[in-house]
């Protein structure tokens, strides 16, 4: 495996935030434009596949995971996680979009329960 590329952002609330994916800081920037409060990688959640690391906790207690590709292990935390109560949005290449980053935030999609993810079809 290669090694990571790394993406600084100066975030309003956070300061400087180290990202490893252009997507990651594309959606801090976005949620610092609409104020919304959000922390990185704060939230770790053990479950029976292994630690499931959210990549942005949001002050209302939702969870945005950015992935460019899951792997099924991935995928089985995520659900486990969405099983057990935690309020998991997932924003993956089908849904970067800001038209489609706006419906993620607003809960106006809903997750897929098998794979935890939102889908394209927005």
């Amino acid at each position: 495996m290669g090694a990571w590329r790394i993406h600084e952002y100066v975030s309003k609330e956070n300061g400087v935030v180290i990202f490893r994916s252009g997507w990651e800081l594309r959606v801090a920037a976005w949620l610092d434009e609409r104020n919304v409060g959000w922390k990185y990688e704060a939230t770790f959640v053990e479950t029976p596949f292994g630690v499931c690391v959210f990549d942005f906790t949001l002050d209302d207690g939702t969870y945005l995971e950015v992935k460019g590709v899951f792997s099924g292990k991935q995928e089985e935390k995520l659900k486990w996680c969405s099983d057990n109560g935690y309020v998991v949005r997932v924003i993956d290449k089908s849904n970067i979009s800001v038209i489609n980053l706006e419906k993620v935030l607003q809960k106006e999609v809903g997750m897929v329960a098998t794979r935890c993810f939102v889908t394209g079809e927005v």
